[in-house]
């Protein structure tokens, strides 16, 4: 696969995860009982405010984006490792209403909709892609392509592709 390849393959599944994240906000996320239930841009709005609570899974949202932006530019250890920890962050979603009541908040049962397995699998694919990408490079030139690519389509002369 030339470098032109697998600049058209980043884009696309950079596009495609970029696209599953935004549609994520327009879904339902998270119901909770005997209370609104809330899309995605509610709680990109207001999911910052779980950290008074201990709730961090909001912060995946910004190591998303970096790992999105890193990924498009040739960056993979910089996308691999945001997109890692953005998905550890984003598992803390399952536990979010026992780590509330532990830090001695009020808080209500959840249930997840479509809106938040949409935006899990994008966290998801991203995390996968990205370390595919690393693994790829590690097992072509015994780590030595883990540096950004050429942006010319040129491959780098100090290894193979």
């Amino acid at each position: 696969m030339t470098i032109l390849d697998r600049d058209r393959a980043r884009w696309g599944v950079c596009a495609v995860l970029g696209l599953l994240w935004a549609a994520s906000l327009g879904l339902p996320a998270v119901g909770v009982v005997s209370g609104p239930d809330l899309n995605g841009l509610d709680l990109l709005r207001l999911g910052w405010r779980g950290a008074e609570v201990g709730v961090y899974a909001w912060y995946s949202n910004p190591l998303f984006l970096g790992a999105l932006i890193a990924a498009v530019f040739r960056h993979p250890v910089g996308a691999g490792v945001a997109s890692g920890a953005g998905l550890l962050l984003a598992l803390t979603s399952f536990a979010a209403s026992s780590l509330a009541e532990n830090a001695g908040a009020a808080a209500p049962e959840l249930s997840f909709g479509t809106g938040f397995y949409v935006w899990l699998s994008a966290q998801v694919g991203l995390c996968l892609w990205c370390w595919a990408d690393i693994f790829r490079r590690v097992l072509a030139g015994n780590g030595r392509n883990l540096a950004p690519e050429s942006e010319f389509g040129v491959d780098r002369p100090d290894g193979p592709p």
